[in-house]
């Protein structure tokens, strides 16, 4: 096909600018690559900093709450505060952590803890119906807000309180048969909700104790049954006896007073 003189000068001009731009392109990209790249070679560039102690996070580092007691004089629901100590990186603008309270496997309740408000103690509400014994504090879910984003996650450090109800104890006959001291103690412990509110229980040790010179000693041990231990004990008439009740996890100490025989 044959053009005009003026048709083909301008076929000419734009043959040499698309040239041009595909070897501008090409020296651009030669540019870019290191001189040993070849089509293996990967270049990876992070778009976010790697995780590290500096970067934006949030890590708990301690849980904690006050043991509860539960007792005729404390037999309703009350707060227990749960402490918390926390680490969260450098640029965080703000962060949202949920803390769960279980017993067990049950999930009773959680604390939410803000960054702008009271992020070190949060309360929440026990009541004697969730139970006794001990309650672990976390996992614990989080949220933090830095630079635009958001990065959430869970944290696995735990804590750990207990509900105990009290316990007393009392002697209920001490007597002597030729050189052994014979003493019984009952034992009782509060139960909540209940009538009557104190029953009898079990424990793996009753401690049998003697006043000495330098304050009290152990001298026997044995386990409490149904509320009741029974200790013999050899030595010399007109010592002073009482029986402890080691703590457990679900009853207090408790400790009888005094007899002398």
């Amino acid at each position: 096909m044959l053009f005009p003189p003026e048709r083909k000068a301008s076929m000419r001009t734009l043959t040499t600018r698309v040239a041009g731009l595909v070897a501008g392109a090409a020296l651009a990209l030669s540019l870019a690559l290191p001189a040993s790249a070849d089509t293996d070679d990967a270049i990876i560039v992070d778009i976010e900093p790697a995780t590290s102690a500096q970067s934006p996070h949030f890590d708990a580092t301690h849980l904690s709450a006050d043991d509860v007691v539960v007792g005729p004089d404390q037999d309703g629901c009350r707060y227990v505060t749960v402490s918390l100590e926390s680490d969260t990186g450098k640029g965080v603008e703000s962060w949202h952590a949920r803390v769960d309270v279980a017993r067990g496997s049950r999930l009773v309740t959680w604390a939410a803890f803000y960054s702008d408000s009271n992020p070190t103690e949060k309360r929440f509400l026990y009541c004697p119906s969730d139970g006794l014994g001990k309650f672990t504090l976390g996992s614990s879910e989080w949220w933090v807000d830095y630079a635009s984003w958001v990065k959430s996650g869970v944290d696995a450090t735990k804590g750990a309180f207990y509900a105990r109800a009290e316990a007393k104890a009392s002697i209920s006959s001490i007597t002597r048969s030729g050189e052994y001291t014979l003493v019984r103690a009952t034992v009782t412990r509060f139960k909540p909700y209940a009538e009557p509110e104190r029953v009898s229980f079990s424990a793996d040790k009753a401690v049998l104790q003697v006043k000495g010179d330098n304050g009290w000693k152990s001298v026997e041990t044995t386990k409490l049954v149904n509320g009741s231990a029974s200790f013999e004990h050899e030595g010399p008439a007109g010592q002073t006896y009482r029986v402890l009740i080691p703590e457990t996890d679900t009853t207090t100490a408790a400790v009888s007073g005094s007899a002398k025989k």
